[in-house]
């Protein structure tokens, strides 16, 4: 298995969900281009969407340069979904991602395909 899954995290969640059936683990980290609507990122699927929760800047340990950004997210049922079929709506209600990348001092770097890694966590006890 590959550390960092090159991976449509913003299509269709059976496919990173399948990956995680697979491999039986909790966490795993993806690489996926963000998919851009206008001026704004689209991370919703047909059945859910990753609601942003939090953004913060990473620094590095001087506290001086501002590298990069990490964006906390939970996977959630859009509304009228009734969680028929595969997934049902505690399956959705299980999982967050943090969605990590590079700006502040690496904003003039080259990333024309918007790539981002993102790390995808089950819950536990839901």
């Amino acid at each position: 298995m590959n550390v960092i899954v090159n991976c449509d995290i913003f299509g269709d969640p059976s496919t990173w969900m399948k990956i995680f059936q697979e491999t039986h683990m909790d966490r795993l980290y993806f690489y996926t281009k963000l998919k851009k609507k206008n001026k704004h990122v689209e991370r919703s699927t047909h059945s859910a969407t990753w609601r942003s929760q939090k953004d913060e800047e990473l620094y590095d340990d001087s506290k001086t340069i501002h590298y990069g950004s990490k964006r906390s997210f939970s996977f959630v049922a859009k509304n009228g979904f009734n969680g028929t079929g595969r997934w049902t709506m505690n399956e959705y209600r299980l999982w967050t991602m943090n969605e990590y990348r590079l700006d502040g001092e690496f904003a003039n770097t080259t990333n024309h395909d918007n790539y981002v890694i993102c790390c995808i966590s089950k819950k536990e006890n839901i």
